[in-house]
């Protein structure tokens, strides 16, 4: 029984239901209001979001990259789309070519990145604020740094206002299924297919990768324009949600997911990490988020605990990583 108990609190997937746990009896105590239907729709609306952001900025991340223009990324998106559709009316055809378009200047985005990463080995995380502060300016240019308001016209929004507010089958919300939609889709690249093996094994170790063949500049392409697309579409549904795209739509999104990633235990230097991590990540981070909220914490203090949040989750990850270091080094000298 006591070696059973001993290896459920060793599982690491125990240990992430355990803190979940944990906090929602808080939540319990000090909050009520938490649980109300409402309050957990609007948490995993919000966690749809900053989670397909984070997922596919999981995917640089693997490669030892990283991407801090995701939040920017979604505004480009949002006020794009927003344009389209307002100006033809909410139309379908205005609907598709908007989105087409949106998805088109995402992978460019994305593109860019590789190129300047790989080609001009400039630092990643340089090259992504800089386009960050780019593109923010650029949505600030395109929206005459006012906001694009769609609130659906005679004809109701149609397929634009479906994505953010739309229900499937009468009860689930179509951002929450699109986000489990994505979720699928990255646990089977990641874990069913060589594309996935070759991410690992190029990020884990790039010199090594070379020599076997992986071409690590043609998966550094792949996984910036996968990220990008996902932020894109991301801002598509907030913008959607919100019935109107600016350059502050998705201000800030970009710390939540890289949060979500660092507090779901995803190795930011590489080759380490899965699509369970993630989720988890985004779950607490969300239902953190919201407890603040709820607790009337204001915007620059949560800013505050975020912070410490994300410090408490590296310095955690990191000796962990240590630990397992140190036990395989002790199983390579038995």
């Amino acid at each position: 029984m006591k070696t059973k108990l001993k290896k459920a609190l060793g599982n690491p997937w125990f240990q992430r239901g355990m803190i979940l746990a944990v906090i929602m009896v808080i939540m319990a105590i000090f909050q009520r209001r938490f649980f109300s239907l409402a309050n957990a729709n609007s948490v995993l609306l919000a966690v749809c979001l900053y989670g397909t952001m984070a997922c596919g900025m999981l995917f640089p991340v693997l490669m030892g990259g990283i991407d801090l223009s995701v939040g920017s990324t979604a505004a480009l998106s949002a006020a794009i789309l927003a344009t389209f559709v307002f100006n033809a009316d909410y139309s379908v055809s205005s609907f598709i070519f908007g989105v087409s378009v949106a998805v088109i200047v995402a992978a460019t985005i994305g593109i860019l990145h590789a190129i300047l990463v790989k080609v001009l080995y400039l630092p990643a995380f340089v090259v992504t604020l800089a386009t960050q502060y780019f593109i923010y300016g650029a949505v600030q240019w395109y929206t005459n740094s006012n906001y694009i308001y769609c609130t659906g016209g005679e004809s109701g929004g149609g397929a634009f206002t479906f994505i953010g507010t739309g229900m499937i089958f009468g009860f689930i919300p179509f951002p929450v299924a699109f986000f489990v939609i994505i979720i699928a889709i990255c646990a089977f690249l990641l874990t069913k297919t060589l594309f996935g093996r070759k991410i690992y094994i190029a990020g884990g170790n790039p010199a090594a990768a070379e020599l076997i063949g992986v071409k690590s500049g043609l998966y550094t392409v792949i996984t910036y324009i996968i990220c990008s697309v996902f932020a894109g579409c991301a801002g598509m549904l907030l913008g959607s949600m919100n019935a109107k795209a600016g350059a502050v739509t998705a201000r800030g999104y970009e710390g939540l997911a890289l949060m979500a990633l660092v507090v779901g235990g995803i190795n930011l230097a590489g080759g380490h990490g899965g699509i369970g991590g993630v989720i988890f990540g985004t779950l607490l981070v969300g239902i953190i988020t919201n407890m603040l909220t709820l607790l009337g914490v204001s915007f620059d203090q949560m800013k505050l605990y975020q912070g410490i949040i994300i410090i408490a989750a590296v310095s955690l990850n990191e000796i962990a990583r240590r630990k397992s270091l140190n036990v395989g080094k002790r199983k390579q000298h038995v």
